[in-house]
């Protein structure tokens, strides 16, 4: 069930690639609303208004009968009131069990800026950090308890697992713990594999500002200036390398992982939800960052610098659009 930047691609890439072992020993990695490594097209199914019926032809489940059926999309979060009563009758003939992994809130929005970013997004760190902070226990970014109570008032609590994502990442059994829900715990083992890893932060406010120069000049879409920037990076890895640290004379240094709400969270893990915790619930701790400022835009010297590799950037862009 997500969210972001738990593990979720990690999970799935272990899925997709021990299928055939976890066809054999009785678990169902099906291949509707699949895209890349997990069910993410399912959501707008759920949430849309797409018939039970017609999802549940879509699944062909009788490629999957007598086995367990697990799908998975951190996208799953997302999913409506209206999206979890639908699922809940797509699979009524199912005992069903929804796995949450619960980050801490701090060092999760670090990595969902991070990941914005790369996905198109124009807001700086400072901007992205005070929208779910300013309310956080009303952000779904911060407080993703709220939908865990949704499932529960849907589901009952009886089929809702929670996992603690650090320790998880500790113990490096991430995916061990959502296949012992079903008694599978060892069909595909853990490894210690970095997927969707971070990039410096640095090279990440490049994306950024590059963004915020496609958007204005109508180039943006998506992912496409990253994808753009990488395919580029031999021809431009020498002004990036020299822009980056230049960026980094204007980082500064934050501690997160220990705020009021990272505690707030912790404590009603332990309190209130520790019969659905499958692991050890961790210790809130202090993460130093440093986090570049966007106050590097305000130098006009560092601006020529990133305007630069930008027209050869969208030189790419264009190239491909044409």
């Amino acid at each position: 069930m997500g969210p972001h930047k738990t593990g979720s691609t990690y999970i799935q890439k272990r899925l997709h690639e021990n299928r055939e072992a976890l066809n054999d020993s009785g678990i169902c990695y099906p291949d509707a609303y699949y895209l890349f490594f997990g069910h993410h097209y399912l959501l707008n199914a759920l949430n849309g208004e797409d018939g039970v019926d017609k999802i549940y032809g879509n699944f062909s489940l009788g490629s999957c009968d007598h086995k367990d059926i697990l799908i998975s999309s951190e996208n799953f979060i997302y999913l409506t009131k209206k999206g979890l009563l639908k699922l809940r009758e797509v699979f009524s003939g199912y005992d069903l069990n929804l796995v949450y992994y619960i980050r801490r809130p701090s060092l999760r929005l670090l990595s969902r800026w991070h990941e914005e970013v790369k996905q198109g997004g124009v807001a700086s760190a400072e901007n992205y950090f005070v929208s779910h902070l300013f309310r956080p226990m009303q952000s779904s970014e911060v407080n993703n308890i709220r939908h865990v109570d949704l499932a529960i008032e849907i589901f009952g609590r009886n089929s809702i697992k929670l996992v603690d994502y650090d320790t998880a990442v500790a113990e490096n059994n991430m995916l061990s713990l959502l296949l012992s829900v079903v008694g599978k715990d060892f069909v595909v083992p853990d490894v210690r594999e970095d997927v969707n890893k971070m990039v410096s932060l640095a090279e990440i406010e490049i994306i950024r500002f590059l963004n915020f120069r496609a958007l204005a000049a109508g180039l943006l879409k998506g992912s496409n200036v990253r994808e753009a920037f990488y395919s580029s990076y031999e021809e431009i890895f020498g002004a990036v390398d020299e822009l980056k640290k230049r960026i980094e004379s204007h980082a500064y240094e934050v501690t997160i992982g220990d705020a009021g709400f990272d505690k707030a969270v912790q404590s009603l893990l332990v309190n209130e939800y520790h019969d659905l915790l499958i692991n050890k619930p961790s210790a809130v701790e202090k993460v130093v960052k440093i986090i570049p400022s966007s106050n590097w835009m305000m130098e006009t010297g560092l601006v020529q610098e990133a305007s630069a590799i930008s027209s050869l950037v969208f030189g790419k862009l264009e190239s491909k659009n044409g």
